[in-house]
């Protein structure tokens, strides 16, 4: 089951963007835009950052996106549909040994083209009917599916590895 958990856009158009940067050479920039209509909101975000860390072969680079869409398609229907999308890649430079310490240094690694990366996809549509009594509650029915493959490329040691993992689901709840 994918649970995908989002902003809510509210009111008029509204938008922000943000950058940091940090301690070697580290880069960050997001984005979010949101807001409604009568009968609709959206909200979106996006994401990059750009890490470079302290040991060799310690980077990550990762991108994200989400967006959520809601309506009220009728007195009793309300439709939400939400998505994500992740990617990232990033060095494995491994534990070391007091001996490797003092070989590479603390900043050092032994495995300088060990690496790994991820990437996510994400998409829930939700339905939630209310009959015409409130008093009688509401059903919620989810329908998800999610795409994430994994890869990680042990060069040091010969070793490749990749997991894809793919998931639907369909969920109900009376409340």
């Amino acid at each position: 089951v994918v649970n995908i958990i989002t902003k809510e856009g509210k009111g008029k158009l509204k938008g922000k963007v943000s950058g940091t940067y940090g301690s070697y050479d580290s880069r960050s920039t997001s984005s979010e835009v949101s807001g409604s209509t009568k009968h609709m909101s959206y909200y979106a975000y996006a994401n990059y950052d750009d890490q470079h860390g302290y040991r060799q072969n310690s980077d990550v680079l990762a991108k994200n996106f989400q967006t959520r869409l809601s309506s009220k398609v009728m007195d009793w229907l309300k439709m939400v549909v939400e998505a994500i999308w992740h990617e990232d890649n990033y060095g494995l430079p491994g534990g070391l040994s007091g001996a490797q310490l003092e070989q590479f240094g603390r900043r050092g690694t032994r495995n300088p083209s060990d690496k790994a990366s991820t990437k996510d996809r994400a998409l829930q549509t939700t339905f939630d009917i209310s009959p015409l009594n409130e008093d009688l509650g509401h059903l919620v029915m989810d329908l998800s599916y999610r795409d994430r493959d994994t890869y990680a490329d042990f060069q040091s040691q010969g070793i490749d590895t990749k997991r894809d993992s793919n998931t639907t689901g369909v969920t109900g709840k009376y409340i």
